[in-house]
């Protein structure tokens, strides 16, 4: 026989049951945890006396840890029955949405970590409904502003130093050092001909050149100075002369001389082809000048058209031709150094000094073919130069670096660099050194933004100010006139609003930076 006693029942309910249960019966009884039975110890010894009295065997079943725990306790005869754990979920379930008190209860009872879990839940949920509610009645904005971006250059003159001098530069940590390294181009060669026939004809080119100084400063050339002009004829003064400076007012110093083109075939060949063609302004340049050749502020002009002559060329080599062969071959491979100083040749991250100072010949080996003891004999004498090109150069981290220290010494909180462009480094002419480094003005350029993080003008919250309770586009349109911001984004939650809160701590500003420009 079985008997179910719920909550509500009494207890004499419990009892009258039981003294109608017929005597020497076998009975199970099943009892809710919520009962007063569990509640009321004096109780439940009268029901065990009932038992005894009409001699009923009884066993009473455990459905919980509570109720075992209650019988252990008053050694009442029991049996442990566990609860199919399907039903006990969706009991569980119904309790939580329509018992909450029950579920309270039966949690705690059974000592279920669960519990402060679901508790927890609970506070949490709560906490989210009524943070929900808060934002239907009282809406957020929510600003993003993109600050603007801005190129600039940075110059600064750093100091160049080869390693080994930097342990002795006594400015150390007044001014910032770059490392120079020396990189090496080895066996590059050149050949030249020297070539005399007999009896060879030779065309001569001879005139008279006006001189143009536009420099402030007063020239003198020697004897035999070099001129080229656009023909790639080569010329050499008869005298040395002296030309006066620019005094200033557009009025550049003149000086006049005479030369005469150079005698050797390639030469005599250009004076044959193009001779005829040199008239009065005839332009030419002075070849070993740098204001000359280079800048073109010094330059020569035929002041009368030039007069071409025919002569007999001997066909013998000299001795001292045999040092321009020499000197020839070691020129033709200075002049062109530079350009076997190509981007393959240097080191991964490296930038080469564009300077000619910094680029030079080495280790050079001299090889000519014929014999210097019977010139008188010889007509024709090649020979060969083969040298190792030396180079300077930089790595471009140590200028980036060095850069960075300098930005870093003069920049404010307002600005903020957002990159440097390292693929922009230039170097200007090079200043005068001081103890064993050169001071060469680099520049580079950089990219920086108005800093909305320090905010040192106060930009963020006068744009709160302005645009407190405007609809989101006239709100743009202010965010907008700013010139430190590019662009701005507004959203406004819930989404049936459409003007900015009026509360401005409901306004929350968001910086987000450009990822394109970085």
């Amino acid at each position: 026989m079985k008997l179910f006693f719920l909550k509500q029942d009494s207890l004499y309910k419990i009892f009258t049951t039981l003294e109608k249960t017929p005597k020497h019966s076998h009975v199970q009884i099943f009892i809710e945890s919520e009962n007063q039975f569990f509640n009321n110890v004096r109780r439940s010894k009268q029901i065990d006396g009932i038992l005894s009295k009409r001699d009923i065997k009884a066993t009473f079943i455990a459905q919980n840890s509570h109720q075992k725990n209650f019988f252990e306790e008053h050694h009442i005869n029991h049996e442990v029955k566990k609860e199919n754990k399907i039903r006990r979920f969706f009991n569980l379930l119904y309790w939580f949405f329509f018992n909450i008190k029950k579920f309270h209860l039966h949690t705690y009872q059974h000592k279920n970590y669960s519990f402060f879990a679901i508790f927890g839940a609970e506070i949490l949920l709560i906490l989210v409904a009524g943070y929900g509610i808060y934002s239907l009645i009282l809406p957020q904005t929510t600003v993003t502003l993109t600050p603007s971006y801005e190129m600039n250059e940075v110059v600064y003159n750093f100091r160049y130093m080869y390693p080994n001098d930097i342990s002795t530069y006594p400015l150390t940590g007044k001014h910032i050092i770059i490392p120079l390294y020396t990189g090496t181009i080895p066996n590059i060669s050149t050949n030249m001909i020297l070539d005399k026939k007999i009896n060879t004809d030779g065309t001569m080119v001879k005139g008279t050149v006006r001189i143009v100084n536009t420099t402030s400063t007063a020239l003198s050339l020697k004897i035999n100075t070099q001129l080229i002009d656009d023909f790639g004829i080569e010329y050499t003064t008869n005298d040395k002369i002296s030309i006066p400076a620019s005094n200033g007012k557009d009025q550049a110093g003149v000086a006049y001389i005479s030369i005469t083109s150079k005698d050797n075939p390639t030469n005599n060949a250009l004076v044959q082809q193009h001779g005829a063609s040199i008239a009065l302004g005839h332009r030419l340049l002075i070849k070993n000048l740098r204001q000359s050749f280079y800048t073109k502020q010094v330059y020569a002009e035929a002041s009368e058209g030039f007069n071409i002559s025919q002569y007999k060329q001997p066909g013998f080599i000299l001795m001292s031709e045999i040092g321009e062969l020499q000197k020839g071959l070691y020129n033709s491979l200075y002049e062109k150094r530079k350009e076997y100083v190509t981007s393959d040749a240097i080191p991964e991250g490296g930038i080469m000094l564009p300077f000619e100072s910094f680029i030079g010949l080495t280790g050079c080996d001299y090889n000519a073919i014929g014999d210097t003891t019977k010139l008188e004999e010889l007509s024709v004498m090649s020979g060969s130069l083969t040298c190792s090109i030396t180079f300077t150069y930089v790595r471009k981290e140590d200028v980036i670096n060095g850069m960075k220290e300098y930005i870093s010494k003069r920049s404010t909180n307002a600005r903020k660099v957002v990159n440097i462009q390292n693929n922009f480094i230039n170097f200007f002419d090079i200043l005068t050194g001081e103890y064993n480094a050169y001071i060469i003005p680099t520049r580079v350029n950089i990219i920086e933004s108005y800093n909305l993080q320090s905010d040192t003008n106060n930009i963020i919250p006068m744009i709160k100010d302005q645009i407190i309770g405007k609809s989101k586009e006239d709100a743009l349109r202010i965010i907008e006139t700013f010139p430190e911001i590019e662009k701005g984004a507004i959203s406004i939650s819930p989404f049936w609003y459409s003007s900015v809160t009026g509360v401005k701590s409901r306004i929350r500003m968001i910086i987000k930076e450009q990822n394109d420009s970085v």
